[in-house]
């Protein structure tokens, strides 16, 4: 299996750790994360009991969205801002498939491990640029989803603009509608929620705390997207509350984009 980064050429595989390794390849299918909002790909115990234009339910009127070009919006922001919580529910709002960069790092590191060992998995995993790796093969399957026309949203940190760029460069590519969400809070509250994280996992909350520094670091300001098709969203209080502000301004913006085939279009 072979991955390319997004910006720095390079090539990463099990084969890179040891000549005699081989690895079968990642499936295309979705995962259940990645279909959350497809009813038709998920148990039963994860369909909504609301139907799609139901008051209240938050998705948007039963047809809206086939009327519409195909969305590809990025979830970004630093870690423990509540970026997989927005995701999920504006996924939902839109029909749209959800693809979680943890998920897709842990399907790879998974499928190496079980290919090869847990310990090239591993070696892999702390290769320089096998973060790159990973947007590319979340870039990858947001393509297989775009191509025939449905929406999808990326729940992934995002840091860098040439990742961001990357993601835009495809929605373009395909003749999608480009949205990016970026969640924030302040430091204090994500060191709190990271601590608490840390606790739950059974570890110590000094080994994860340094996550953040190292996140801060690397972010990088976003100004390559337009205003109005960037929201820059407060994540510090209840999710609830966040969410509902993202649904509202998903809503406004797709509102304001004129259906395909629409007069102006």
């Amino acid at each position: 299996m072979r991955i390319e980064s997004i910006d720095r050429g390079v090539k990463l595989s099990v084969a890179s750790i040891s000549p005699t390794v081989r690895t079968r390849p990642v499936p295309n299918t979705l995962d259940k994360e990645d279909a959350i909002a497809r009813n038709d790909a998920l148990p039963a115990a994860h369909v909504k009991s609301r139907s799609a234009d139901a008051p209240g339910s938050g998705r948007l009127p039963r047809g809206s969205a086939s009327s519409r070009s195909p969305v590809l919006l990025v979830v970004a922001g630093r870690i423990a801002t509540g970026k997989s919580t927005i995701a999920r529910g504006l996924a939902e709002q839109l029909d749209a498939a959800l693809l979680v960069a943890d998920r897709t790092r842990e399907r790879v590191l998974a499928e190496l491990a079980h290919s090869t060992s847990p310990e090239a998995a591993l070696r892999l995993n702390l290769q320089p640029g096998f973060a790159d790796a990973i947007y590319a093969e979340l870039l990858r399957r947001a393509r297989e989803v775009l191509a025939p026309g449905r929406s999808v949203v990326l729940d992934a940190a995002f840091p860098r603009r040439a990742l961001r760029r990357a993601a835009l460069e495809l929605a373009e590519e395909l003749g999608a509608r480009f949205l990016l969400v970026e969640c924030r809070a302040d430091d204090e509250v994500l060191r709190d929620r990271l601590a608490a994280r840390a606790t739950a996992a059974g570890v110590t909350p000094e080994t994860w705390l340094p996550l953040l520094d190292g996140f801060n670091q690397a972010w990088q300001s976003i100004d390559e997207v337009s205003e109005t098709s960037h929201l820059v969203l407060d994540t510090s209080g209840a999710p609830e509350r966040g969410l509902d502000a993202a649904r509202a301004w998903l809503a406004q913006v797709l509102a304001a984009t004129p259906a395909v085939g629409a007069p102006g279009k």
